[in-house]
């Protein structure tokens, strides 16, 4: 390793265009895997480095910043940074980085990609395709539904909740917000009306539930499970998305 020249670790395999302008100021240290370092490996990895770029699933606890006798800055390829811990780090004199609104837009298309496939029973089609049990059209074969003039209920007014709630009216959709109780209101409330959660949840109106992986149980309508941070349709008319918290 080049000692005049600061070293970073990358702690999973990255776009060569996101490595590029690292390599081309820093020696930088990959571990070149889909596959996340150890405990143990991310401690012996991290000693000499100045910079560390991790992920969300990378536990950055207080043994490995130690380890990081020489680190400046550490980096998380994500919204959340709960993953770290940041009073040791900032004890020690070390940045913590995130990436805020990145993916919001991303997450918003996603959700409405499912509530399409939803509504029109995409994946069913998909499905009856592939596996060759298409036999013709029938009148009501897959018949879903239309989502011009009906109201989208948005559990949650975050950035994800508004940018969902932002592309409704190119679908003729009427967006409404359920936020927590108590919960001032905010700029989107001058665009779009506030609702319950009661009537957000009724038949025939599709609901957006941006929220994290975790969701504060007193606040949901019903009992909902996100095993990854990528959410998934649960039920008919049901579009959830969700993100590390």
């Amino acid at each position: 390793m080049d000692q005049t020249t600061p070293a970073v670790l990358v702690t999973r395999r990255m776009p060569s265009s996101v490595l590029a302008p690292l390599e081309a100021a820093f020696t930088v240290d990959r571990h070149d895997s889909t596959e996340p370092l150890s405990g143990e490996e991310l401690r012996e990895r991290v000693g000499g480095k100045h910079g560390l770029v991790c992920m969300f699933d990378d536990r950055i606890d207080g043994a490995v910043l130690a380890a990081g006798d020489r680190l400046k800055v550490v980096a998380t390829v994500a919204v959340g940074f709960d993953n770290i811990d940041v009073a040791t780090a900032a004890a020690r004199g070390i940045v913590v980085t995130n990436t805020p609104d990145l993916v919001t837009g991303a997450t918003a298309e996603l959700t409405w990609a499912l509530i399409l496939s939803v509504t029109r029973r995409l994946g069913e089609g998909d499905r009856t395709i592939r596996g060759g049990a298409w036999r013709g059209w029938t009148f009501e074969f897959l018949l879903g539904s239309e989502l011009r003039g009906k109201q989208l209920g948005v559990v949650g007014a975050g950035r994800i909740g508004r940018a969902v709630a932002a592309i409704a009216p190119a679908f003729g959709m009427r967006p409404v917000f359920a936020a927590r109780p108590g919960r001032a209101a905010a700029s989107w409330a001058l665009i779009w009306p506030r609702s319950t959660r009661k009537n957000c949840w009724s038949p025939g109106r599709p609901v957006g539930l941006p929220m994290p992986a975790i969701w504060p149980m007193p606040y949901t309508s019903v009992t909902l499970f996100a095993p990854t941070w990528a959410g998934r349709a649960l039920m008919p008319r049901l579009s959830k998305r969700a993100r590390g918290s």
